[in-house]
């Protein structure tokens, strides 16, 4: 379980990066939604005592066989969806920040000849103006 939620960081991280996103708001992520399923079935699960699990839409409760199921099949099963999403996540972040690195290792490249150049013209012009003068 301990492996299937985001750490805090992380959950931060992709709060802001959904958040920002121009493609989804946070409500319309449905990785989110999986995930606050998962909070809430884990904590009802936890908290429910030995009671049956009331159903809205039927009248018969979830008793100990219903319940089981849900611990031994569901949750494993959102479990490994969470950790799948996460293995994603993070090959997609280090892709991107490998993309990022070769942006600013080529950047650097151009912009040291720039520079040099502008040195090499400026003690150029100092000469010329030197021996001019002269």
């Amino acid at each position: 379980m301990p492996d299937a939620v985001p750490s805090l960081r992380r959950l931060a991280s992709a709060f802001m990066s959904t958040h920002c996103s121009p493609y989804a708001r946070p409500e319309e992520d449905p990785v989110a939604l999986v995930e606050s399923c998962y909070k809430a079935i884990s904590w009802v699960l936890r908290t429910h005592g030995d009671r049956p699990l009331r159903r809205t839409w039927i009248d018969q409760p979830y008793g100990e066989e219903e319940i089981t199921r849900l611990e031994d099949e569901l949750l494993p099963a959102m479990e490994g969806f969470l950790q799948r999403i996460n293995e994603i996540d993070a090959q997609l972040e280090a892709a991107y920040e490998a993309q990022v690195a070769q942006v600013q290792a080529a950047m650097a490249l151009v912009a040291e000849p720039v520079g040099a150049q502008a040195v090499a013209r400026q003690q150029q012009a100092r000469q010329v103006g030197t021996v001019s003068v002269l």
